[in-house]
């Protein structure tokens, strides 16, 4: 296992074996699930999954952390490191474990179920994680999400494996909203329309050119982008009658559905679980033959 962190990680090869190595022998990462891939008669990746905990307010809860996945240079690319972690998270919810975090890519980890992690209220145990990096996998998603700070078992600080110190990289507009939406099930015009018709709130965060333009969603409430928090803010006491609590089911609509994912993903940070949005935005309501109006506008200022 240690010659394919070697090789895998490059300069910080040496590093991420001797992690593994103090990973498998601290109790406080126990019990660890640790898998190897073999082709050829040949290991060629490894996965370990070291215990950890969630320091919650009513108690420390376990849960599990994926770190490190390396797979040898010449198989990467080829599904090796994809089927460790699916693999992983079926042995992790086979013997019943709730949650597993990690800090890595979106754009790879969304497919395996992975999510932002401090949407659902779980806070990085260090600042040099970047938010967007910062994932978990809800493997029992009938049992609600404890919020909490994550702590890394001992060896993580020891090897200096926690985050990132030469600077958060630069993802710009269109990485940062791909990231943000990872994970998260966005709407299509007819679910959307599906779940106002369940008692989701529609919130519309265009400008008044661009509904005029457009036309009207019957039964969305108009709410201003710079004000879209605290009016949904249950807590707060600008907020409208229909942010009655944290459990409310938001999906915000845009002109064409970028602004609205980062609102959506901004909700979700301050608690509103269930918040997403539409996908294409107004635009895609419209070309999906769902209904516009020109007027009743339902702006809440």
């Amino acid at each position: 296992m240690a010659a394919v962190h070697r090789a895998a990680f490059g300069t910080d090869g040496e590093s991420v074996a001797a992690l593994v190595r103090d990973l498998r022998r601290d109790p406080a990462a126990a019990p660890s699930l640790s898998l190897v891939a073999v082709a050829g008669g040949k290991l060629v990746g490894h996965v370990l999954f070291p215990a950890a905990r969630l320091d919650a307010p009513d108690r420390l809860h376990s849960v599990r952390v994926l770190s490190p996945l390396g797979v040898l240079p010449e198989h990467q690319g080829t599904g090796t490191g994809a089927a460790l972690v699916r693999r992983g998270l079926a042995e992790l919810t086979a013997r019943g474990e709730r949650l597993v975090l990690l800090e890595g890519s979106p754009r790879y980890y969304a497919r395996f179920g992975f999510r932002n992690a401090e949407a659902l209220g779980i806070r990085p145990p260090s600042l040099r994680i970047p938010p967007w990096a910062f994932q978990v996998a809800v493997l029992r998603p009938d049992l609600p999400v404890p919020s909490g700070t994550l702590v890394y078992p001992q060896p993580f600080w020891v090897h200096d494996a926690v985050g990132l110190r030469d600077g958060v990289p630069r993802l710009g507009a269109d990485g940062l909203t791909a990231a943000l939406r990872a994970g998260t099930p966005r709407l299509t015009p007819e679910e959307a329309l599906a779940a106002a018709d369940r008692g989701a709130l529609l919130i519309d965060t265009r400008t008044p050119e661009q509904r005029a333009e457009q036309g009207e969603v019957p039964g969305a409430l108009v709410i201003d982008r710079t004000v879209l928090e605290w009016r949904l803010d249950p807590s707060s006491d600008a907020r409208i009658p229909e942010a009655t609590d944290w459990d409310v089911e938001v999906v915000v609509l845009c002109r064409q559905g970028y602004s609205s994912s980062l609102a959506a993903a901004s909700l979700r940070a301050m608690g509103l679980h269930r918040a997403t949005d539409l996908v294409g935005g107004v635009e895609a309501w419209d070309a999906a033959g769902l209904p516009l109006t020109s007027h009743g506008a339902d702006v809440r200022r």
